[in-house]
């Protein structure tokens, strides 16, 4: 009887074998449905299958293959967003569904698709090279394989950071101006603005966050062992923790604490048992789709007047007989990052030039972006999504802004070079970064295996964000992380370990 679950020697050659049959198949349903641009983006594949089984080829040489399934480590996150979230979220343009606010016009969507994957090719050219393992042996040595962390410790600072987050989240609030978290869901648009955007709010929403993120970091870490055994009071503690952490984040409209905590878990889960079932697989992902759906919507409905609300009822009701279009499509105008790519590379080829990039001004803004403005000598440069909003969607500057992917970034700065730069040393962090978590590494440190989880999903913003989109994010990360550790550690030596109930 065949088991309901994935194995864990999907191997990158396996992985490889698999991403040449969607090739193939992607490749008849363009022919079937006659469309060139969908046969153009279905090499994609093609590409990342080619790319793994060079990686297969040279990790066999090397004599450094893994047992752990390529998914669960940064190159396999990073493939799924290249080959998945990317490419769903050209669908709608390459096969006209009528569901976007900003159809691309065929000339820009082939320009955009060729310019993607010339980007998803020199992804390769950058994971090939040297530099990213070099770096992750540097990095790998400043990680104390004798990090330990026991179940007290780590409890301590969840609950310190438990308390600090709440105490964060009400200060939050109040200095937005709402009664209540309620009334701050109710008006999670302009609740998630002034929280976000404006200077003290911002900062105590980030240290918020942070406080609630770090210690499910540890969490992870401490259930992806095997050998690790929770009370019944510290399963509940947890589950109690981690529902709060999505509860918050609700409230300001984000989704993806929600998702991300589907997906870590579910890593957990693998490494602990080496399994995961394909039920458990589907359910997670039907219920993160289901969340980034309905609370995307909500948002934007919350967002509405009442007048364009009463238009957006009429015309979904003339849809009514297409509202299997409505149920693909809605999902699929959440992944919107490479179709901003689009609207970008189809500006910059009917209404801007080569004098309207940024130069450089969006990533000094993403690199300054913890910096107060007045302890800067000069004006402090917006980010690049700013600077796109303001380009593109004037009319939504400082309600909302857009993920532009890793190439929309680079592009909008330096233009097709910027692009293929980018592109680049984005293989070269990804190389990096699973050097560093390779499967021995993760099985003789518990450091190793806190950082892992910690930046496990720094892959995502990466490509939907930009390369330094994520580089300030990641630097306040690493220095959280530090900051928990450390403590931990603390906590550890003024109080011993003692054993668990099971």
């Amino acid at each position: 009887m065949m088991k309901d679950s994935t194995s864990a020697m999907l191997s990158v050659q396996k992985v490889s074998n698999i991403y040449f049959v969607v090739f193939l198949l992607a490749t008849a349903i363009s022919v079937w449905q006659e469309s060139m641009l969908a046969a153009l983006l279905s090499l994609t594949f093609l590409i990342t299958a080619i790319g793994l089984r060079l990686h297969a080829h040279l990790s066999k040489v090397r004599a450094s293959a893994e047992t752990l399934t390529v998914f669960v480590k940064p190159l396999g996150l990073a493939l799924l967003i290249l080959t998945v979230y990317q490419t769903l979220s050209l669908a709608p343009a390459v096969f006209e569904w009528p569901v976007l606010e900003h159809p691309l016009p065929p000339d820009a969507l082939e320009k955009t698709i060729t310019l993607f994957l010339f980007g998803v090719s020199l992804f390769w050219v950058g994971f090939f090279l040297n530099f990213g393992e070099v770096l992750a042996n540097a990095l790998a040595s400043q990680v104390r394989l004798e990090h330990q962390m026991n179940h007290q410790a780590v409890i301590r600072v969840a609950k310190q950071g438990l308390l600090i987050g709440l105490i964060l989240y009400v200060t939050t609030v109040v200095i937005a101006g709402y009664s209540s978290p309620l009334a701050a869901l109710l008006d999670m648009n302009e609740f998630r603005r002034k929280a976000l955007s404006l200077g003290v709010t911002s900062a105590t929403a980030v240290l918020m966050f942070l406080c609630f993120a770090v210690p499910k970091a540890m969490l992870l870490m401490q259930l992806a062992d095997k050998k690790q055994t929770f009370s019944i009071a510290e399963k509940w503690f947890w589950f109690l923790f981690v529902a709060t952490e999505v509860a918050v984040s609700f409230t300001f409209g984000i989704r993806g604490v929600f998702v991300s905590t589907i997906i870590l878990l579910g890593v957990a889960w693998y490494h602990r048992h080496r399994q995961l079932s394909l039920s458990a697989m589907v359910l997670g992902g039907v219920a993160a789709v289901a969340v980034v759906t309905i609370l995307g919507t909500l948002r934007d409905y919350l967002s509405l007047s009442e007048a364009e609300k009463a238009a957006l009822d009429a015309f979904r009701n003339k849809l009514d007989e297409s509202s299997w279009m409505l149920v693909i499509t809605t999902p699929l105008k959440r992944l919107d990052a490479l179709q901003r790519f689009g609207e970008i590379v189809e500006g910059f080829s009917s209404q801007f030039s080569d004098e309207h990039l940024l130069w450089g001004k969006g990533i000094a803004g993403d690199l300054l972006l913890y910096v107060p403005r007045t302890l800067l000598p000069f004006e402090k440069p917006y980010s690049t999504a700013y600077y796109f909003m303001e380009m593109f969607y004037p009319s939504a500057l400082g309600i909302f802004s857009f993920e532009l992917s890793l190439f929309g970034e680079a592009f909008l700065n330096f233009g097709v070079w910027g692009m293929m730069v980018s592109a680049v040393l984005s293989g070269v962090a990804i190389r990096t970064l699973n050097e560093l978590f390779s499967e021995e590494r993760l099985q003789t440190s518990e450091g190793i295996r806190f950082w892992y989880f910690w930046l496990f999903l720094l892959p995502f913003n990466l490509f939907n964000q930009g390369l330094f989109a994520a580089a300030m994010p990641l630097l306040l990360n690493v220095a959280a992380g530090g900051v928990a550790l450390y403590l931990v550690q603390r906590f550890r030596a003024l109080a011993p370990s003692q054993p668990l109930a099971s």
